[in-house]
């Protein structure tokens, strides 16, 4: 995927927009390259001097940080998150919607981005991870409590993350699948909703009381 950005280093932008066009263009570089990808060659992308780059992001670390938190944090919103706290909704229809709208975030951008992050074995991953287990998989451990008889206000055990994270796992490879192995597959939406209903079927026979 080649990015389509114009020589600009003889435009004067004001520094609000530079750093912006930077910070895009710099997810587009790294999802494509990786993080092993060097600031020359983006800078040259960019079409403006490496000096420059380094007046915006004082070092290379900086910048990926930056473009990891544009891509992950600042795409969330309440409403993400908000969903799963719905109580009008049946545990199923709550979990499909996050997903459906988790899915459609993980764009190549998204995806790709990760998993370098991953396998370059960075910090910012694993504090992801953390705070996705606290915020989003213990809201799922409940949903799926509530579904099948478990009880509500007992800590979350490290097998139900355990379940929890195999759901999430099934859902993150509709985006690996399309995004890294390059094959699109059905409609994300109508996988998602595919995904977690053979995840319930499953988690029935671990998560009632009887099978308890």
């Amino acid at each position: 995927m080649k990015a389509n950005v114009k020589k600009s280093s003889n435009r004067r932008l004001k520094p609000a927009l530079r750093e912006r066009l930077i910070l895009e263009e710099a997810g587009r570089f790294f999802a494509e390259h990786g993080l092993d990808g060097g600031t020359s060659a983006l800078a040259r992308r960019l079409g403006i001097s490496q000096p420059l780059l380094y007046r915006y992001f004082p070092t290379k670390e900086a910048l990926i940080e930056r473009v990891h938190a544009a891509t992950f944090r600042e795409r969330q919103d309440d409403s993400l998150f908000a969903v799963l706290d719905d109580a009008a909704l049946p545990p199923f229809e709550r979990i499909v919607a996050f997903y459906r709208r988790y899915i459609a975030m993980h764009d190549y951008q998204a995806i790709r981005l990760f998993l370098f992050s991953s396998l370059a074995g960075t910090s910012l991953n694993r504090a992801f991870f953390e705070e996705f287990q606290r915020v989003i998989l213990t809201r799922i451990v409940y949903a799926l409590r509530e579904a099948f008889g478990g009880a509500a206000g007992e800590p979350v055990t490290d097998l139900e993350f355990e379940l929890a994270w195999s759901l999430h796992a099934s859902i993150y490879y509709i985006a690996l699948h399309r995004h890294v192995h390059g094959v699109p597959g059905p409609d994300p939406a109508d996988l998602v909703e595919f995904k977690v209903r053979l995840f319930f079927e499953g988690a029935r026979t671990l998560m009632t009381p009887a099978a308890r």
